[in-house]
């Protein structure tokens, strides 16, 4: 509790060793500004060390400490919890303290995993509008198994219309989208980015889900390949006609 003069200005803070003389309004916005910031600083200080009530695996209560002592040394503090331990790879949550943007953290990780060394795989994803998350891995993460992707139980009991086993992602869920509500699929990258294996994957979906030929595919590959990658699918029930490699032939079919 704060006692104030009644007097139209009255000095309460110091500023370069001279006391500063000002209305009450403003003692009492400087006083409050003083104690949110160091009541953050306070919370930051005391925080309960992430290998406490949260961080069981002794390796990641080590990495999320790590983590913790290289940011703060570039001014972001932040603290770390363990989220989830998968075969390859650290799942952490981070909070950010003492004025620390998300923007902090990821514009700071290139930096922090180039300290740490020995982790490949260093991203945080900022997806999720509540809380930001840290994989961290010493190898870059396997590619997908097309395999293990249609045979995912969320893929092989979902109740999706055309529902397309996309892969896993950074935190080793499966996404899965239903092809039945897009009006229009783009698929666009580099070469050897992934093209020809999101389409592979988004066959395989249909065909796996859809045997029975309730859903009419039309392909089309010009690359001028003698055997198309796709040609695979042709005596699938899907597939509305065997797949077709000349532009002519296509001109013709879609007219």
């Amino acid at each position: 509790m704060c006692t104030f003069s009644l007097d139209e200005k009255f000095a309460c803070f110091e500023h370069k060793g001279e006391m500063i003389s000002q209305t009450r309004e403003k003692n009492i916005a400087m006083l409050t500004d003083l104690s949110e910031r160091n009541l953050v600083e306070f919370h930051r200080r005391y925080l309960p060390s992430p290998s406490g009530a949260c961080i069981y695996d002794k390796e990641a209560a080590r990495l999320a400490k790590q983590i913790e002592k290289h940011y703060r040394a570039l001014k972001v503090f932040i603290r770390v919890a363990l989220a989830d331990v998968k075969e390859d790879r650290y799942i952490f949550t981070v909070d950010t303290l003492q004025g620390t943007k998300d923007t902090d953290v990821s514009g700071k990780i290139g930096t922090v995993q180039r300290r740490m060394k020995k982790y490949e795989y260093f991203k945080a994803d900022l997806r999720d509008k509540k809380s930001i998350k840290l994989i961290v891995a010493e190898k870059p993460l396997e590619d997908n198994s097309l395999i293990e992707i249609v045979k995912h139980k969320d893929f092989t009991n979902s109740k999706m219309k055309i529902p397309y086993a996309v892969g896993f992602d950074e935190t080793g869920d499966i996404c899965i989208e239903d092809i039945f509500e897009f009006p229009h699929l783009l698929l666009a990258g580099a070469t050897r980015s992934g093209k020809s294996t999101a389409m592979m994957s988004l066959l395989m979906s249909i065909a796996y889900k859809h045997r029975t030929g309730d859903v009419n595919v039309l392909i089309m590959d010009f690359l001028g390949k003698t055997d198309s990658d796709f040609a695979i699918f042709n005596n699938q029930l899907f597939l509305s006609c065997p797949v077709i490699t000349s532009p002519m032939v296509g001109l013709k079919t879609g007219n």
